[in-house]
């Protein structure tokens, strides 16, 4: 996948010409949100990228057993009205009235319940930005699994850089140092910060695999099993 704060940047150190660092990385949105189904479900329309509101609706999915459960429910009631009306006509059915009180309330509940449950499957903005990185078989009638990613929120207003550094020239990079991340396909085509942190552990794995050398990318790496 490639989409805008996935590119991959170069990341260089501002400082005197003959002493800067150029380091290969990439650029995220320092705010952002992934979105999933909270359960197995069917997506009912298209997803568009863009600009998003804070709450707009974004992913409208459902749930046919929630479907079921209403109609189920709703029938109950209907039945269940009807027979009280009954029973409130007869002097004789005092306890038959009480019971099918208390069995009309359990169905209405149930109703406020699945009502609940399908309103979670109203997937909206936390926040202003983008819709980003929808996926590309996500269309109407499609089935998604709670594990699916559909679709990512950004906020483009912030970016952090992570970039890949030599131990040697780690050394040399002063805290809070200001730098400029050179992006590749990307309008503006840079970007100035400074250092937020560092950190020296080695990395494992890879957080794009855009960035392996074997997927075009400008970091070598070791194949394994399920790693980068």
């Amino acid at each position: 996948r490639c989409s805008r704060d996935w590119s991959s940047d170069v990341c260089s150190s501002d400082l005197p010409w003959h002493g800067r660092i150029f380091a290969d990385g990439w650029i995220r949105a320092s705010k952002e949100i992934a979105l999933y189904a909270p359960r197995p479900v069917t997506l009912t329309r298209p997803l568009s990228q863009g600009d998003v509101r804070a709450d707009q609706p974004v992913v409208s999915l459902q749930a046919h057993d929630l479907s079921l459960r209403q109609a189920r429910a709703t029938a109950r009631i209907d039945t269940l009205d009807s027979r009280l009306l009954a029973a409130a006509a007869s002097d004789n059915l005092p306890e038959t009235a009480r019971s099918t009180r208390a069995q009309l309330e359990q169905q209405r509940v149930e109703v406020r319940g699945v009502g609940a449950e399908a309103r979670q499957l109203q997937l909206v903005a936390p926040f202003a930005g983008q819709l980003v990185d929808v996926a590309q078989d996500a269309l109407p009638g499609s089935v998604v699994s709670r594990q699916d990613p559909l679709a990512r929120v950004i906020d483009p207003s912030s970016w952090v850089a992570e970039a890949f550094i030599d131990e040697d020239a780690l050394k040399r990079l002063p805290p809070a140092a200001a730098v400029k991340a050179y992006l590749r396909g990307m309008a503006p085509d840079r970007l100035q910060g400074r250092i937020e942190a560092v950190d020296t552990v080695p990395v494992e794995q890879l957080p794009a695999e855009m960035l392996a050398d074997r997927f075009g990318g400008p970091l070598r790496s070791e194949e394994h099993t399920s790693e980068l």
